[in-house]
């Protein structure tokens, strides 16, 4: 920095430049610094609307208790991500109803309504008295929204 303030070429550029080149230094340490001026902007006032119904969130109000295997039943394995981010994996009877595994998942949410969904683009399951296996939720992977 001294060679710089003399206006000399720095010791490890002296290689590189043998015939020496100009070198300008401004003292602006002294200058009041003010923060850059934020952008102009507009923050949007309006609403959002969408025509696709695919992604309307439909809570079911639900109660929540946990799921018990009935013994030698038929079963099958079902992953659930929930909303808080935790990927459960239940096993459940083919003869269990949906309804059955939407108090299970607001059981384990601690919430009372619950949504869920399976597949890509993302497909509500209802809540009904069809058994999971007349449901095709046979080995799904679902997630809670």
């Amino acid at each position: 920095m001294q060679e710089l303030n003399k206006g000399e070429v720095p010791s490890e550029l002296k290689q590189q430049y043998p015939q020496g080149m100009n070198v300008g230094l401004e003292d602006r340490r002294q200058e009041v610094k003010r923060p850059p001026t934020p952008p102009r902007y507009v923050e949007f006032s309006g609403q959002g609307v969408s025509m696709d119904t695919a992604n309307t969130v439909i809570t079911q109000s639900v109660q929540g208790r946990e799921y018990v295997l009935p013994e030698n039943a038929p079963s099958t394995r079902v992953q659930i991500r929930l909303s808080d981010g935790r990927s459960v994996r239940v096993t459940i009877a083919l003869s269990s109803t949906v309804r059955e595994l939407y108090n299970h998942v607001a059981w384990l949410a601690r919430s009372e309504s619950v949504s869920l969904v399976m597949g890509r683009p993302a497909q509500t399951i209802a809540v009904s008295d069809r058994s999971i296996g007349e449901a095709g939720l046979e080995g799904q992977s679902i997630m809670q929204q």
